[in-house]
């Protein structure tokens, strides 16, 4: 599958993350990094185990492979590319087929997706199970965004798409945030794009982006948001990410040992940080296209 740059750059910032992806100890990343790069790394349980908060999920991943919110990207993209028709419940489906058991995936299955499973084989079998209501708010629903906008299509069209898994507006209003913010810092200094940009977030998204850029890391972390997958944790920290680092190598590098949800969080990160870098090339050939 050939992609563009924009859906490169956001694949490389899972990809980057999976091998310490969902590891909840700062402290053991860190002084590993000083021993190692945590980058591009093939995730080991012994690791795993040393850290003790953390949660090994991906035990056939090879180095380049993506969490299942890039895969579910990756996929998104190449249904969009071929056919702009591509519907929601195309996009349900094709989670399904790739996700379901017997499935082509090997990996987790995240809450959302086990749900769209669950509901559609209750359907098939006519069971008179109820089906379930799918309101999840991780970063899932960014992926029709980042694959419509890398292809030119509508918010409204990634809106219909994002709500196979959410019905949190939210996420539609962020997407025409993050327009206005990719092009910002495409053409503007930074730090002030940033500064202004922590303003103009969804009224409850304002203290913790104004806090991202105006703290330490620490204290950003210890006081306003946690490194889990809950939107409201995830965009925050990416932005104080993108605030505190100054090249697409050190904003991939600290998002990994800041552990925690990094791999998914790597993919926002990735997309915003292609308004500002290239993608190392010794990083985006290690990437699983096919």
């Amino acid at each position: 599958m050939k992609v563009n740059t924009m859906i490169q750059s956001a694949l490389c910032g899972s990809a980057a993350s999976l091998g310490y992806n969902w590891i909840y100890n700062r402290a053991f990343l860190e002084k590993l990094s000083e021993e190692k790069s945590l980058v591009f790394q093939q995730a080991n349980p012994d690791e795993y185990k040393k850290a003790k908060k953390a949660f090994y999920v991906y035990p056939f991943s090879k180095v380049g492979d993506y969490s299942v919110q890039g895969e579910i990207l990756k996929w998104l993209y190449d249904g969009l590319a071929n056919d702009h028709g591509f519907s929601a419940d195309d996009y349900a489906t094709l989670v399904y087929e790739k996700l379901k058991p017997g499935g082509v995936y090997r990996g987790w299955v995240e809450s959302y997706a086990k749900q769209l499973i669950y509901n559609r084989m209750s359907e098939a079998l006519k069971t008179d199970n109820q089906p379930i209501r799918i309101h999840d708010e991780q970063l899932v629903g960014f992926m029709p965004y980042l694959a419509c906008k890398a292809l030119d299509l509508s918010n409204n069209k990634a809106w219909k798409l994002a709500q196979v898994f959410t019905s949190n507006p939210v996420y539609f209003e962020f997407y025409a945030y993050f327009d206005a913010l990719y092009e910002a810092l495409k053409n503007g200094d930074k730090h002030t794009v940033l500064k202004d940009y922590a303003r103009k977030v969804p009224e409850d998204f304002k203290d913790r982006f104004t806090a991202a850029v105006n703290n330490s890391t620490d204290t950003f972390i210890d006081e306003y948001v946690n490194t889990a997958c809950h939107i409201q944790n995830a965009l925050p920290l990416v932005y104080h990410i993108l605030y505190t680092t100054n090249s697409y190598e050190e904003a991939i590098k600290k998002n990994t040992i800041l552990g925690g949800a990094s791999s998914d969080r790597g993919i926002i990160l990735g997309f915003l940080l292609s308004a500002l870098y290239k993608t190392p090339k010794q990083w985006s050939d290690k990437l699983s296209i096919e």
